[in-house]
């Protein structure tokens, strides 16, 4: 028999959780999901070369446990999402720099420990880091260096 057909609860697995595990279970088995009237999705399975279906009980079993990881990843995504929004929204905050505040009684030096003139300009290069690799090492010649003679 190429087809097998089972339920599972509505109540104990979501629609987007069963949807990802018939995904995953499309490379070997075209996958039907109908309702019946009791609260209850019906899964049939058929096998894509139109082999029989060799142990439909562990068959069954792999999509309950697949059935079961689609969930707890489901569940680990819902928690984490405060968690990535908030580690979003520092990032986007840091990014902006410094607040401009434009307020009666407010001083930028006294509030944030910093005058716009301290920050310095950010082009200049006092070691000498941007200088290029060939400039700083310039190979020198023999011929033109009189202290190199041998």
């Amino acid at each position: 028999m190429n087809k097998m057909s089972f339920k599972v609860s509505q109540d104990a697995f979501t629609r987007n959780v069963l949807l990802r595990t018939c995904h995953c279970f499309g490379r070997m088995y075209y996958t039907e999901l109908d309702l019946d009237g009791n609260g209850n999705f019906r899964v049939t399975l058929q096998s894509k070369n139109g082999d029989a279906i060799e142990n439909p009980d562990a068959t069954q079993g792999e999509f309950r446990n697949h059935l079961v990881n689609e969930s707890l990843r489901d569940e680990l995504m819902t928690n984490a999402k405060t968690v990535k929004e908030i580690i979003v929204a520092r990032a986007l905050f840091g990014a902006a720099g410094p607040p401009i505040v434009d307020m009666p009684g407010f001083d930028q030096e006294d509030d944030f420990g910093f005058i716009e003139d301290e920050m310095g300009d950010y082009l200049d290069d006092p070691l000498g880091i941007a200088v290029p690799w060939e400039e700083k090492h310039q190979a020198v010649d023999p011929k033109d260096d009189p202290g190199e003679a041998k």
